[in-house]
């Protein structure tokens, strides 16, 4: 199976507005696509996935409420027109479900005008992605960032879209916005044995694989008693968290970008930096992972 990055990257640049066009800042956008095989990383896709790819992501909004994505164009599955999917959160309250399709994709005629993209190809020798997409999100904002006397001409609101059976079963808030590079000590799992279920504890991607997270060598040898849970355990580490210093998250830098051009933008991850967080109290304690080992 060929790699996802035996092709040219893709930049999706992006705006969110209000009825009145009003840029939106701070607004989380969510963004999950499949590989070029047409295959989501999900244990209801049914397919092998790429290990070079990072499928899902997030974007802050700036001040002017651009967000972007340097990922790949998705592939087709069931002869549905080729699509990304997008989840719009603004004060932490989902505002928005919605697609993007593309123009020359002949699938996608009868897509809303609104919703389809058109590619603009550029020389992948000076940057670092092949072609780029510009999209427009239009959210009624008024109530939080918005005016309204009646008499504003509104911009037509984007249309709302389905959800689709394959949105990711882990949380992805800390994931960045770069789908093209997936860290080794990121936990995505691949198959259907190592995702969560809806029966799971809350899953978190966590700094490295759970079943590898390293111990800190100062703290295993100052006791050799054994830490398996209890019947009481819940309690206990309720207790013992109570008493912790919050775990620090660690923070990658940028993924450097290549020289801006004429009508193409620039890729920035700053505004979304991959952020590996630590996973639930519980799952540290059936691992034997003391809390104070991970600060």
């Amino acid at each position: 199976m060929s790699a996802m990055s035996s092709s040219s990257p893709l930049l999706f640049q992006g705006t969110l507005l209000g009825q009145q066009g009003s840029a939106i800042p701070n607004a989380k956008i969510q963004l999950w696509q499949t590989d070029f095989n047409g295959n989501y990383l999900h244990p209801d896709s049914g397919s092998s996935t790429m290990s070079d790819f990072q499928y899902f992501g997030t974007d802050t909004t700036d001040t002017n409420g651009k967000f972007d994505f340097l990922t790949y164009r998705p592939g087709a599955y069931s002869n549905r027109p080729v699509h990304f999917h997008f989840m719009v959160w603004v004060e932490d309250t989902q505002t928005l479900v919605t697609q993007f399709y593309f123009t020359d994709d002949p699938l996608s005629s009868s897509v809303p005008d609104m919703l389809r993209l058109d590619v603009t190809e550029v020389d992948n020798s000076l940057y670092s992605y092949g072609s780029y997409v510009n999209g427009t999100i239009v959210i009624d904002g008024a109530s939080s960032f918005e005016t309204t006397d009646g008499d504003e001409s509104l911009l037509d609101l984007t249309p709302e879209q389905s959800l689709g059976p394959f949105y990711p079963v882990i949380d992805f808030f800390s994931m960045d916005n770069d789908l093209t590079a997936v860290d080794d000590e990121v936990l995505i799992a691949k198959d259907d044995s190592a995702m969560p279920t809806e029966s799971d504890v809350a899953y978190i991607p966590t700094s490295s694989p759970v079943e590898t997270a390293p111990v800190d060598e100062d703290t295993a040898s100052g006791s050799q008693e054994s830490t398996q849970p209890t019947a009481n355990a819940e309690e206990e580490i309720f207790a013992q968290l109570a008493n912790e210093e919050t775990v620090d998250s660690q923070e990658l830098g940028p993924v450097e970008t290549k020289e801006e051009e004429e009508g193409a933008g620039n890729f920035d991850s700053s505004s979304s930096q991959r952020r590996c967080v630590a996973s639930t109290a519980i799952g540290f304690a059936l691992l034997n992972i003391p809390i104070a080992s991970l600060k």
